[in-house]
């Protein structure tokens, strides 16, 4: 409100002005920006005073300085900020910075029937993803195998995947590829690519101590020994005859011992070696 005070003197006037302040209500707006990926440090509130007389100050729980209106890289919690106009009216606001949930990688496996097979396949299933999302597989040299969700037409191999939603929130998961373990059948017919065939050798004791005892059933062109994640840990180095045995020492684990006639055919047996 102006007012407007006249003074007569000898021959002019004086007109003085003078403003009076008067005290508006205070309030204030808020913009909060959440993270959009989890893990991420990135939160922001921003507050705008309206009404009220400035200048203002600021009281961030955070310690933040005084001068300024916003925080940001904020992690999930509760952050307050109290305002403080010119005339000591005071508003006091309490906001939560949250999380979003992490982009999750579920997959699963179809080995490769044969070693050499490239008939393999990894089934992706994401979880939390925004939007549409890219996926990137490779080797674990870097060399690119595949852009989309499912990996079809692999060989034995370890593939890494990569998910970015459209927020740029990434996941990454390994798998490594196994080819198919045959089965044991033992003293059984049992059928493999090469057709079916009867049990070619056979092991003895199983379960066993350290040493097994390998026994070929039929002219054997190899013998080969896998542990339970299908590494070879021992390969006959030439033929075993018909009813011809050799001893095999192995740790304390379980493994599948792979029986290769002369003509091609297979068949296995699985052992069980006790500490």
């Amino acid at each position: 409100m102006n007012s407007i005070k006249k003074i007569a003197t000898t021959g002019m006037f004086f007109v003085s002005l003078s403003a009076l302040a008067q005290e508006t209500p205070m309030t204030v707006e808020t913009i909060v920006n959440q993270p959009l990926c989890y893990g991420d440090g990135t939160g922001q509130i921003i507050v705008h005073p309206i009404g009220g007389n400035a200048p203002y100050t600021y009281y961030w729980s955070n310690n933040a300085p005084e001068d300024i209106n916003y925080i940001s890289n904020l992690t999930p919690g509760l952050y307050t900020i109290t305002v403080k106009d010119a005339w000591g009216q005071v508003v006091s606001l309490t906001y939560e910075i949250t999380s979003p949930a992490a982009v999750i990688i579920n997959g699963a496996i179809l080995p490769p029937s044969t070693k050499n097979a490239t008939d393999g396949s990894v089934d992706v299933e994401v979880l939390n993803a925004v939007g549409t999302a890219n996926y990137n597989w490779t080797l674990a040299n870097g060399t690119a195998v595949a852009s989309t969700q499912d990996l079809t037409q692999i060989g034995v191999g370890h593939y890494y995947l990569t998910v970015t939603d459209q927020n740029g929130c990434t996941a990454t998961k390994d798998f490594n590829v196994f080819a198919k373990k045959l089965k044991p059948v033992a003293g059984q017919t049992i059928s493999f690519t090469g057709g079916s065939v009867v049990q070619l050798g056979s092991v003895y004791p199983n379960p066993a101590v350290q040493n097994i005892n390998v026994r070929a059933e039929e002219n054997l062109d190899g013998v080969a020994v896998y542990n339970d994640y299908g590494v070879k840990v021992y390969e006959l180095n030439g033929k075993l005859n018909s009813k011809e045995e050799m001893n095999i020492i192995l740790k304390h684990g379980v493994y599948t011992v792979y029986f290769t006639s002369e003509n091609g055919e297979q068949s296995s047996e699985r052992v069980v070696i006790s500490e």
